[in-house]
């Protein structure tokens, strides 16, 4: 009972900083503020789960249906990768994969997980909503 508890939060969990992320993209949220909350209790869990987002929006930018990590937030994350240059994204996984070997190291958390953050909400964004403008 106790560890279904513990799992049901943990879900509950990434539930919300999957929220975040969408809102840090449309910058309603700022990074800084949500890298505090995010840290506590363990920065490297968010840190992983923000790898599993990222691979899963170069899968869903490369047509890969079939590897996802996260498939419960499947539509959420295949809106946010449409809006994205999907080498951005991959520069970003690069960023995440560095953030994760840093952990645990002398690098203060924190700042790893607020550099990640404001890279992402600082992307450029297309809006798939808007019509492209031709010249």
């Amino acid at each position: 009972a106790a560890r279904q508890a513990a799992d049901e939060a943990r879900l509950e969990r990434r539930a919300q900083m999957l929220q975040d992320w969408q809102a840090m993209a449309t910058g309603q949220a700022d990074p800084v503020v949500i890298a505090a909350k995010w840290v506590k209790p363990e920065a490297g869990l968010p840190i992983s789960w923000m790898y599993g987002w990222v691979a899963d929006m170069i899968r869903l930018r490369n047509g890969d249906m079939q590897h996802l990590l996260n498939r419960d937030a499947r539509a959420a994350l295949q809106r946010l990768a449409r809006e994205v240059d999907l080498n951005r994204l991959y520069d970003l996984l690069d960023r995440i994969l560095e953030g994760l070997r840093l952990i645990g190291t002398q690098v203060n958390p924190q700042s790893i997980v607020e550099g990640l953050l404001l890279y992402w909400s600082n992307m450029p964004r297309s809006s798939p909503a808007s019509p492209t403008s031709k010249p």
